[in-house]
């Protein structure tokens, strides 16, 4: 016969919670209305009997008490006993076509999709994913970035260590490094400049040039002799005074004494000289009218001269 009657329906558990308040509001009334009633009674009696009902009302409030202790309950409120009686009342109900008791089970609830919450969440995501990606990139390129930081400071100490030094070595008077270097360098500057210079110079002009110098360096090292060559023109331009008048053509000798004497800065090649020039002399005067007396004088004379000029060299 229970499967005929009728269960109370209900659409959702939000029903319910529904029903619940609406029975918690009905004992909420009932309360207060039996407490005035109560109230209302107890005015009418007089002290001692009024003394009594709240004795027995206490005993009666003892036993209740003592009976939730016997069932293991403490105090037993208002939400307690409305689910009770939901509980009683649960088998003649049916909440979205199920029972009670399953219905009312605590079920995970799924609430409507949010597009904007995805949202959300998909740029948490990117933010994360980013983040993550710097953090790797920072972990890679943190030990470079320590190692040049570290170079750096190692270099500027060392620069500042040779400031040091080099001020201490100028304050000694030894010198400073730097200024070497600076030196060093404007040397090399100027070989740089010397070479493209003589780069930039044509080499027939270099020939010239060189070929000059060495020219004037010849003459400059014969010229170191003249005094002793004014010496010997002296002797012999005297000698050719007193015999001026006795030759008939004076001018050959005369060359011949002027030429000797230059000529004896070399040995080898004076008397290779003087043996051309004897011999140009002597067919000069084969037509001449000149004694062999006066040829031989002058030719022992000048034999005598040579001798005197060679004799220097000799010892030497």
């Amino acid at each position: 016969m229970s499967q005929d009657i009728a269960k109370i329906p209900l659409d959702n558990r939000g029903d319910v919670r529904f029903l619940k308040h609406q029975l918690s509001m009905a004992v909420d009334d009932s309360r207060q209305e039996l407490q005035a009633a109560i109230e209302k009674q107890t005015k009418r009696l007089d002290s001692k009997h009024k003394a009594m009902f709240e004795k027995r009302l206490q005993e009666i409030l003892d036993k209740v008490h003592a009976d939730d202790e016997h069932e293991g309950r403490k105090e037993r409120g208002k939400e307690q006993w409305q689910s009770d009686i939901f509980e009683m009342a649960g088998a003649s109900m049916t909440v979205n076509e199920l029972e009670y008791a399953v219905a009312m089970e605590d079920l995970v609830e799924t609430e409507a999709f949010d597009r904007e919450l995805k949202n959300q969440t998909i740029e948490l995501q990117n933010e994360v994913e980013e983040l993550t990606l710097q953090l790797v990139d920072r972990r890679r390129n943190l030990p470079q970035q320590v190692s040049k930081l570290v170079g750096h400071a190692f270099q500027l100490e060392q620069e500042l260590l040779e400031d040091k030094v080099n001020v201490l070595l100028e304050a000694q008077g030894v010198g400073s490094v730097k200024k070497e270097e600076e030196e060093e360098e404007e040397e090399e500057a100027q070989e740089e400049e010397e070479k493209e210079l003589l780069q930039s110079l044509p080499m027939d002009r270099l020939q010239k040039e060189y070929k000059q110098v060495v020219e004037r360096m010849m003459e400059l090292a014969k010229a170191s002799t003249l005094p002793g060559t004014v010496q010997h023109v002296e002797r012999t331009s005297g000698y050719l005074k007193d015999h001026l008048d006795r030759l008939e053509h004076p001018e050959p000798e005369a060359q011949l004494l002027l030429t000797k004497p230059s000529l004896s800065a070399d040995a080898k090649e004076s008397e290779q000289d003087e043996a051309e020039s004897s011999a140009a002399v002597q067919d000069k005067q084969a037509g001449k009218s000149v004694s062999l007396r006066e040829k031989s004088a002058l030719a022992e004379k000048l034999r005598r001269t040579r001798q005197q000029e060679h004799a220097p060299y000799s010892r030497k």
